[in-house]
């Protein structure tokens, strides 16, 4: 049975990783140092190690302790807004670490090896919709840090018989339909997590910023249930197992977008929501935050090409629904 490491396994996109692998039989090793995850989202039948992804010790005691097949590695710091005040802090975490993780899997002969990466790395691009031929301009420190990591990723490939899968993740709501796991930051910035805990507690929603260049003048973005983001995983290891069949196909990095391919402003997630509780919901608009893009949205021909990746999730009301449950849930 194939045995995966998932870094960040506890924490919000991760643990969704975790149990869409462990109820397709996959055996689950989970590294995360709880900064930011919660042991209670970790799932029983996996092996969990409290720690740091980077540290030398820590991977060969799991290498020794376990046979190896995959590594999915979701840690990182993720806030845009707060890379702006920590830049040295998200190069460290994000690129720096990642590229130590990579050259120890490469001395062990790793089989696969998935990198989190995100749709910052394309900035305030010219054409909102962008595939991974897109011209890369990110605009903060966490966006840049990703991106530096990816080109670790390509200049290294060619060096190991690793076979590596980059994801640029979109905009990533919602929770596990069977309740099992979510966002485990009650203090959460993301707006779906915002948004949620203004209707549950009856709070004013602010929106940042009504000036953008978009219909309704609020920002855009490419919204993809972390369910159906979860899947993709499973099914891009299985397609890089395919991969290593054939020949000349080795130490080429694939990268996909992880989105929809459409997208919504938030005023029109406010409007689903009030839709779905029957229930106004009170807002203001506040001023820009920095790191914000206008209007993003993937190309999703080469995840549902290649990988024929088929989204189960694809629903405004599900995303609202399945985070409302969730915020309810913690908040109890």
């Amino acid at each position: 049975m194939k045995k995966v490491i998932i870094t960040g396994g506890a924490g919000y996109i991760g643990s969704h990783i975790c149990y869409e692998l462990l109820d397709n039989n996959y055996k689950i090793i989970i590294i995360d140092n709880l900064s930011t995850g919660q042991k209670k989202l970790v799932p029983e039948d996996s092996f969990f190690y409290k720690g740091d992804f980077s540290d030398p010790e820590l991977l060969n005691k799991i290498f020794n302790d376990h046979e190896i097949d995959s590594v999915i590695h979701c840690a990182a710091l993720i806030d845009a807004s707060d890379s702006l005040n920590k830049p040295i802090e998200y190069y460290r975490e994000n690129a720096a670490k990642t590229m130590n993780l990579i050259a120890f899997c490469a001395n062990r002969n790793l089989s696969k090896f998935l990198f989190s990466s995100t749709a910052a790395v394309y900035g305030n691009p010219e054409s909102a919709e962008v595939d991974e031929e897109t011209y890369c301009a990110p605009i903060t420190p966490y966006g840049s840090s990703k991106f530096m990591a990816e080109k670790f990723i390509y200049d290294f490939a060619p060096c190991t018989s690793i076979n590596f899968g980059i994801m640029r993740y979109f905009n990533v709501a919602g929770a596990d339909p069977k309740g099992r796991t979510g966002q485990p930051n009650r203090n959460a910035t993301n707006v779906f997590s915002s948004l949620c805990r203004a209707i549950l507690h009856e709070q004013e929603f602010t929106i940042y910023g009504n000036d953008y260049n978009t219909d309704d003048g609020t920002c855009v973005r490419d919204f993809i249930h972390v369910s159906d983001l979860a899947s993709a995983h499973r099914i891009f290891l299985e397609y890089l197992d395919n991969k290593q069949e054939k020949p000349n196909c080795k130490n080429t990095p694939f990268l996909i977008n992880c989105g929809y391919g459409h997208g919504f402003s938030i005023l029109e997630l406010i409007n689903a929501a009030e839709s779905l509780i029957t229930k106004k919901i009170q807002y203001k608009f506040g001023e820009r935050r920095n790191g914000d893009i206008e209007k993003i949205i993937a190309s999703t021909d080469k995840i549902r090409g290649n990988l024929l990746w088929k989204p189960q999730h694809d629903n405004l009301s599900e995303l609202i629904k399945t985070s409302l449950e969730w915020e309810r849930n913690i908040s109890d």
